[in-house]
């Protein structure tokens, strides 16, 4: 038992610590976002008076963009992050709701950084043979979780 624990256990560690380390740079996605974007994401409150989302969609319309969504954060010192369609086209940027200064779009080098750390996460970037090799990890794993306890629990 023992040495099917540790042949296992030296097996499955560089594929089990590939999807924790992808897996926690992945749930802190929206963090680093933020912080790649900073100068857009945090304003500062210039006064009290917060344009509505009626007075901003026909802002937009002026423009000949449709406004498609709005995303309204509770802390009142980030940007509003709206969604509009203009020429067909969706895009989205952050918005100053105090001066309704367009701030920018969002730095997209990032979107793509995290689409390749979920990729590596679900299937280690080889499509199906990644998601075999990953199903091994965890059987492997599984295995170790009992021949640990077994190794563990005292003999009587």
């Amino acid at each position: 038992m023992w040495i099917i624990h540790l042949w296992l256990g030296l097996l499955s560690c560089v594929i089990i610590f590939v999807v924790c380390l992808s897996g926690c740079l992945y749930a802190f996605k929206n963090q680093i976002i933020d912080f790649t974007n900073r100068d857009k994401v945090y304003i500062t409150m210039t006064s009290t008076h917060v344009k509505n989302p009626d007075l901003i969609q026909a802002e937009l319309l002026k423009e000949n963009k449709e406004l498609t969504s709005l995303l309204i954060p509770s802390d009142k010192g980030r940007s509003y992050v709206i969604g509009y369609r203009e020429n067909q086209l969706d895009k989205s940027t952050y918005y100053n709701q105090y001066t309704g200064e367009i701030l920018g779009q969002p730095v997209v080098g990032s979107s793509r950084f995290f689409e390749i750390v979920l990729d590596i996460h679900r299937n280690l970037m080889m499509g199906n043979v990644g998601r075999q090799i990953l199903g091994a990890g965890v059987l492997m794993f599984c295995v170790l979780l009992i021949s640990g306890l077994v190794l563990w629990l005292p003999k009587n």
